[in-house]
């Protein structure tokens, strides 16, 4: 049986397990939850292609993973998928949202305009009128339609750009172009009304201020992820610290003393595991706040900008052309839109935070303190360490013989860690002091604890690479921690493709027959094995080709040179 009719056997048996144990899970999670965890040494399958005892035992641990909201797995596993559905919100595709029910609005209130007939009189004008102020000031988030003074300031602005008899003219009896006029009337209208209310003189309190929104959402999240932050990393340090208690890594001796079975350590490492990457999807949010804070302050440069060519434009003026000044007030309108867009940005980056805190709640962390706690009093009663040796790690990491790819994929943080440690210990994680390229022909670097760590690396790199990539892929948490989910959900795939395709491919053929040692000159003078030899030879045929004469070319061409009238250069001609 193949790769993908294993995992989708799997997917089908567990999604059937969740409905006889009354368990509601997303479909798109449970794909991305059985893939992952099947990976895993120890709650997964050992080999692909596994028994039926093996993927009985994977759908029993997946249940009861599944079951256990609070296991540090199962939290990881849930903090990255929300967050890799998130990653596909951009401000971009946030725009489109605005645009598209900004749009389905305006046709709403095309659809209300043209109720009204054509010969309309002056008080079904004035209803139209209405509509389109109400219209400006909820669509552009400008304030409330309740405000009647920034109705009548609406109201204004709507004159001062058109007369009762042009809406008639444009929106009533033309048929064509109606979107497109109502779209650019409001949004110089609203333009008009953002420069007017932007003098320091004017009356703010009708007209919504947007800056001040947007710097106490700013001053909001900025300090929310400046605690998350210092909360996490000090999580992170005590459960490090705490592991680094419990085992010693001797390198002169080949060997681990275990004052703690690695077993055991290992619960604490999935919890500092869980703190890592929570505090790596912290500090993407971080970076694209910060990127948010720039776009703020660009937008408000721009703003700046324009109202004073607009005033630099009215100034002195009495009549001015409305070519001129309207399409500065659609780009002040333009603007206002994209800083709604940023402050909605600000707010799902703060939904995205408070998701995560979901996947990582009290009641985890408590946990967490409290398994610490349990370690510190049980590992007293432990008198004599153990000491396995190196070869004995390697070989129980070894053992799975998984289905291997590049650390060229892993994400920039890998290098944070001990990679050694890693590799001896099947997963441990400890901060890497210093980084070291181990490999000449790439910038690949690895991190060490200390440098007698990236000495016996060194000297025992082909061992010592294989050991680490088969300790990263065999376990979630690491997949998880090093940002290697995508690859890992297509590299099973695609290599049962290339399978396929290879067996494909060699079934059926028919070769010549092949003379081994044979240093006779090819009887074939037309073959060769450079494949530019035949594209040399493609163009050298092009070019006899171009050179062939048609028979109306040579009908025209002969006897010229015996010709009356044929005139041969300057000290050619015949004496």
């Amino acid at each position: 049986m193949s790769t993908k009719d294993h995992f989708n056997r799997i997917y089908t048996e567990f999604m059937e397990d969740c409905q006889n144990n009354d368990l509601h899970i997303d479909a798109k999670f449970a794909h991305f939850y059985v893939h992952l965890l099947s990976r895993d040494a120890r709650l997964g399958l050992d080999k692909m292609d596994a028994n039926i005892c093996r993927i009985m035992k994977l759908r029993q641990n997946a249940i009861e993973l599944y079951k256990n909201a609070n296991n540090p797995t199962m939290c990881n596993l849930k903090m990255q998928f929300y967050f890799k559905n998130f990653r596909t919100l951009k401000i971009q595709s946030m725009k489109e949202i605005y645009e598209e029910n900004f749009e389905s609005k305006l046709r709403h209130l095309i659809e209300g305009i043209l109720q009204y007939p054509e010969t309309s009189n002056d008080k079904q004008l004035d209803e139209m009128l209405y509509k389109i102020q109400v219209f400006i000031i909820a669509c552009y988030n400008i304030g409330d339609p309740k405000n009647h003074v920034l109705l009548q300031q609406t109201r204004q602005s709507l004159k001062s750009v058109l007369s009762n008899g042009d809406l008639q003219n444009f929106v009533l009896k033309k048929r064509y172009h109606r979107f497109e006029y109502l779209q650019r009337l409001t949004a110089t209208v609203c333009g008009i009304l953002i420069y007017n209310n932007s003098d320091p003189n004017g009356e703010k309190e009708n007209m919504r201020d947007i800056f001040s929104d947007i710097e106490m959402a700013k001053t909001n999240t900025r300090e929310t992820l400046a605690a998350a932050q210092e909360d996490i990393a000090h999580y992170i340090t005590t459960g490090m610290e705490a592991m680094t208690e419990l085992y010693e890594i001797n390198t002169k001796e080949r060997k681990v003393h275990c004052k703690w079975p690695i077993e055991k350590v290992r619960e604490i490492n999935k919890y500092v595991v869980l703190f890592s990457s929570y505090e790596n999807l912290l500090k993407e949010i971080v970076e694209s706040f910060k990127n948010t804070e720039y776009l703020v302050s660009l937008d408000q440069k721009k703003m700046d900008c324009i109202i004073e060519k607009i005033n630099d434009i009215l100034k002195y003026r009495k009549a001015i052309e409305s070519e001129l000044i309207f399409p500065h007030f659609k780009y002040l309108t333009e603007l206002w839109t994209s800083l709604q867009l940023t402050l909605n940005h600000l707010a799902e980056l703060n939904k995205l935070k408070d998701s995560l805190d979901e996947c990582l709640t009290e009641e985890v962390k408590a946990n967490f303190l409290q398994l610490l706690k349990l370690t510190e009093v049980r590992r007293k009663v432990i008198k004599e360490p153990a000491l396995p040796t190196f070869a004995e790690l390697v070989e129980r990491t070894n053992k799975n013989h998984p289905a291997l790819a590049s650390l060229q994929n892993v994400t920039g943080n890998f290098k944070n860690y001990c990679a050694l440690t890693i590799a001896l210990t099947n997963g441990l994680i400890t901060p890497a002091l210093l980084q070291k390229k181990l490999c000449e022909d790439t910038q690949f670097r690895f991190g060490f604890a200390n440098i007698e760590f990236a000495k016996y690396a060194e000297r025992y790199f082909e061992d010592f690479i294989y050991t680490l990539k088969s300790a990263i892929y065999t376990s979630v948490d690491l997949i998880l921690l090093f940002g290697l989910i995508d690859e890992i959900l297509q590299q099973d795939f695609v290599a049962e493709i290339k399978k396929r395709r290879g067996k494909i491919a060699t079934s059926g053929t028919q070769t010549e027959m092949v003379r081994k040692n044979d240093l006779r000159p090819s009887q074939r003078i037309n073959c060769t094995w450079n494949k530019w030899d035949f594209h040399r030879e493609t163009i050298h045929l092009a070019n006899i080709r171009k050179l062939q004469t048609r028979s109306q070319q040579t009908t025209l061409s002969f006897g010229t040179m015996n010709a009356q009238n044929e005139c041969l250069p300057f000290g050619h001609g015949t004496s």
